[in-house]
């Protein structure tokens, strides 16, 4: 028996991806003659039976209590109190936290799902996210709760808190404001993705020798179990690189891309609660795995696997974003009426390339439905005027590692549209609603309610107000200026700053050997730079 192959399908898939249908982020139900939705699967009643709601109760089951059990440091269950450590504790601790997050994340991501509202995606190379569970206990609600169940239990909060690493996915600003973004997008109940890559070993560990020099390692914050995020081993995309792109030359800007080698997307999602909300939204960061023995990382370092990084991260993420726009059934052209996606900085701009070539390719749209589409759905955040400072591609190495991109880029740089705005302002011919200049701010929680918990006392004191309510609304703290020269409220505020110093003082004390004057002045200089 003889086979047969048509040679156009050389290098692409031999069979279809599975269709995502289902998964923990929600379903679309069908409905009965009535109108009344069906339930996916099984007995509605049994299934509800087993549902859970939030534990607020943390000293008893299944509150935080019961959670200790599932620690991976745990020798035995009869002795817990005995054998378990610090890290153990901790684990436990994120696992019950998490297992709270888990209820009002599948809530969120159904009802996202059933109302389909139109989604925006925040596209970064970096999410500086901080600590995790100090500010998921504080967004739940149960910080004190769980505060008190862990006394009790034999455990500090502030030790349980200090072993969590930070989560190595950014070091600048450009990640801090990311990560900003997506817990004020959730505390304002936005439906805002992000994505990102999942770094392994994070940017790099800062350590100070003992003589008080800097010195900068590899952060390996993955060494231990990481129990905030869920990986989605049912959401994979297969990325391209390489290969030929030949022009289909058929009166359409189409082109086949085949050859090359690919790779694996392999997802994995991270909660974002809101403060005072029950939304809580999604970070879905991509790890690359081999296919047919061929591992991104593998490659040429450099300036080569830094492209591959940015292209296989945006072809995920863009991979994912179609794929549930096309499960509303909506014409692609209503794209942007779903969908808006906001770049941060250079680093994921070769999405729009390819949200063209999938578009043209794969879509079979002509070109200029293809451009109003791509233009209406690109947002894009600039951190500097520096030319310099701008990232730039050799056009061969583009060339060669994404060949149907360098093509589209070409269609684009020579297209009437661009000949025709190039040498002009961009401001006069845009508008002036096309541009605004941003200065970033912080986020409240986590730089002063966590930080600075006294304070925050204080402040919800003074105001009369509970911390909830100015937590979002820093406008009530115009309410503290007729304090601003009242003697009790400045002395608590002198007295708060005092024992904060004299904090810092143990701690560099204990770190360092140093010894310092708490009743100096202390002039501290941080500086978070931007960009990677």
């Amino acid at each position: 028996m003889t086979s047969t192959i048509d040679p156009k399908s050389i290098g692409r898939p031999a069979h279809p991806r599975r269709r995502h249908v289902r998964t923990l982020t929600g379903y679309l139900p069908e409905k009965d003659a009535s109108g009344k939705e069906k339930w996916p699967k099984g007995d509605e009643k049994v299934w509800k039976a087993g549902m859970r709601g939030l534990d607020t109760d943390v000293l008893g089951p299944p509150g935080v209590q019961s959670r200790w059990v599932y620690a991976p440091f745990l020798v035995c269950q009869v002795d817990w109190k005995i054998v378990v450590d610090d890290l153990g504790a901790y684990q436990a601790a994120a696992l019950s936290a998490r297992d709270n997050l888990l209820v009002n994340w599948n809530k969120t991501q159904s009802e996202y799902m059933r109302k389909a509202p139109k989604r925006a995606y925040y596209l970064s190379l970096e999410f500086l996210m901080g600590r995790t569970l100090d500010n998921a206990l504080l967004n739940l609600g149960l910080k004190n709760q769980f505060s008190e169940g862990i006394e009790r239990l034999g455990f500090s909060i502030e030790d349980i808190l200090d072993q969590e690493r930070d989560a190595g996915l950014g070091n600048g600003g450009l990640g801090r404001l990311a990560a900003c973004y997506l817990d004020s997008s959730a505390s304002q109940e936005l439906p805002l993705w992000g994505y990102g890559l999942r770094y392994k070993y994070g940017i790099f560990q800062q350590l100070i020798s003992p003589e008080g020099n800097q010195l900068e390692a590899p952060d390996p914050w993955l060494n231990h179990q990481n129990p905030w995020e869920l990986p989605r081993l049912d959401v994979s995309y297969e990325i391209r690189f390489y290969g030929q792109s030949q022009r289909l030359n058929d009166g359409t800007p189409r082109a086949s891309w085949t050859g090359g080698q690919e790779v694996l997307a392999i997802a994995y999602d991270v909660m974002i609660p809101g403060y005072g909300t029950t939304t809580t939204n999604n970070l879905r960061l991509w790890e690359s795995k081999p296919k047919r023995g061929f591992d991104l990382n593998s490659f040429n370092v450099g300036k080569e696997l830094r492209l591959k990084q940015q292209y296989f991260w945006t072809a995920a993420s863009l991979a994912d974003i179609l794929r549930r726009f096309k499960n509303l059934g909506k014409p692609m052209e209503e794209f942007p009426e779903y969908v808006a996606i906001q770049l941060n900085d250079t680093h994921p701009t070769l999405a729009i390339p390819e949200l063209m070539r999938i578009l043209i390719d794969e879509e079979d749209l002509q070109w200029d439905k293809a451009w109003n589409i791509v233009t209406n759905t690109f947002f894009y955040t600039n951190h500097t005027v520096l030319p310099e400072a701008l990232e730039k591609w050799p056009v061969d190495l583009i060339e060669h590692v994404l060949p149907r991109h360098m093509q589209i880029i070409y269609d684009i740089l020579h297209s009437e549209l661009v000949q025709t705005t190039i040498l002009k302002d961009f401001v006069e011919f845009e508008g002036i609603s096309k541009f605004s200049n941003v200065t970033n701010g912080i986020t409240p929680r986590r730089w002063l309610d966590q930080c600075n918990p006294e304070l925050s006392a204080l402040i919800s004191k003074t105001l009369k107000l509970d911390k909830a309510v100015w937590l979002k609304d820093l406008t009530k703290l115009e309410g503290l200026l007729p304090f601003a020269e009242d003697k009790a409220f400045r002395e608590e505020w002198a007295a708060i700053k005092q024992r904060n110093k004299e904090r810092l003082a143990h701690h560099v004390q204990v770190t360092l050997g140093l010894t310092v004057n708490t009743n100096a002045m202390f002039d501290v200089q941080i500086k978070v730079g931007c960009g990677l």
